[in-house]
């Protein structure tokens, strides 16, 4: 994109040029001769017609996607026969995080082998009675009796089967127990995982006795993470849900990600005038990590086929800003009003200066 000035060149003037030299109003208009040119590295660059996105900058901080973060609680009171996983270790859904020993969960699993036993004897003597009612060998009583005993039967068992579920437990490991990891027998269950993700806390040792509500592991699925940001309230109208996002992360260079907004904040902090915000980041490579800091970019306009210069050609003096435009042996100062930056250093210009045009990023001082 730049080129040198060569020492006695001639810049070659098109149609069009020659037209802008005619109809332009420079503020000032310098000669510089030959001998002057080849003191000077001269470096030159033509204003371009670009895409380019306006936005507001800002820091954040990189957070957990708390909907994708998981606490593994004890429903049983109980002690810890081993604590398999560990912290920062990547666990699969259905995989052993722990093995539990409770003796709660013995009696539980009595009243349900116990609710089996009882039913099967309810089903029993309702085929019995029901084959001689039909012959008129017993009582209706007797036959409504037995037939409420069997309902009552497939109810206590119903409830039986629920209370075990309510432990953790599947249909599969209620018809057959775990026998890893286990003194008494039946008494025994694993706490598995209910997500894919990676161990944030574990708050249990093996042998370590636990109560209901005992928070022993802490998962969390890392492909996707939260940013936070402080949002000053004079941005806030040209911020919505739908506005794009995209970040820099100190800690990993040469990458950009980008995100959505999907939160905003319904009050203002009094003592910073800023609102909260916060973003969701697909995080596929598991790159960004909860803690890290960001620079954000909102994207809050996007400008198709804008004139824009590098940023070098701006110069800046007596309240004004301004470039030189080349016109081969003489340069024009021009003032300029300047729109929206990129990341790649170009400016937006507003007006002043019109694509085509040369100006000078390099000596001009």
């Amino acid at each position: 994109v730049y080129k040198r000035q060569h020492i006695g060149a001639e810049q070659e003037v098109g149609h069009d040029q020659e037209h802008d030299q005619e109809t332009e109003d420079p503020t000032t208009t310098a000669e510089v001769d030959n001998q002057k040119l080849s003191l000077i590295d001269l470096r030159t660059a033509r204003a371009a017609y670009i895409d380019i996105d306006e936005f507001i900058e800002a820091t954040g901080k990189i957070i957990n996607n708390q909907n994708n973060e998981i606490h593994v609680n004890a429903v049983l009171p109980g002690r810890v026969n081993e604590a398999l996983a560990d912290w920062g270790e990547t666990v699969h859904k259905g995989q052993t995080l722990a093995c539990i020993e409770s003796i709660e969960l013995g009696k539980k699993r009595a009243d349900y082998e116990r609710a089996i036993a009882e039913l099967e004897l309810a089903e029993a003597e309702y085929q019995r009675i029901d084959r001689l009612y039909e012959k008129d060998a017993v009582s209706e009583r007797r036959f409504l009796e037995v037939k409420a005993e069997l309902k009552s039967a497939q109810i206590n068992i119903q409830y039986a089967e629920k209370m075990l579920l309510l432990t953790g437990l599947n249909k599969d490991e209620i018809l057959e127990p775990p026998d890893e990891h286990q003194t008494i027998p039946g008494c025994s269950f694993h706490l598995t995982s209910p997500i894919k993700g990676v161990v944030i806390e574990r708050n249990v040792v093996k042998g370590e006795k636990i109560d209901p509500g005992t928070c022993i592991y802490k998962i969390l699925d890392l492909s996707s993470v939260w940013v936070e940001t402080d949002i000053f309230e004079k941005d806030l109208p040209r911020i919505n849900r739908s506005t794009r996002v995209r970040l820099d992360v100190p800690a990993i260079p040469n990458r950009t990600f980008e995100g959505e907004i999907i939160y905003l904040g319904a009050t203002v902090d009094e003592s910073t005038r800023t609102v909260k915000m916060r973003s969701l980041v697909p995080n596929t490579d598991l790159d960004l990590k909860p803690g890290m800091f960001a620079e954000v970019q909102i994207v809050v306009d996007s400008h198709k086929q804008a004139v824009a210069v590098p940023e070098e050609a701006i110069l800046t003096g007596e309240g004004e800003k301004y470039v030189f435009v080349s016109h081969g042996d003489h340069f024009d100062r021009r003032v300029v009003e300047t729109g929206t930056r990129n990341r790649e250093g170009w400016v937006v210009i507003l007006s002043g200066l019109a694509e085509g045009q040369d100006v000078v990023v390099q000596g001009q001082h």
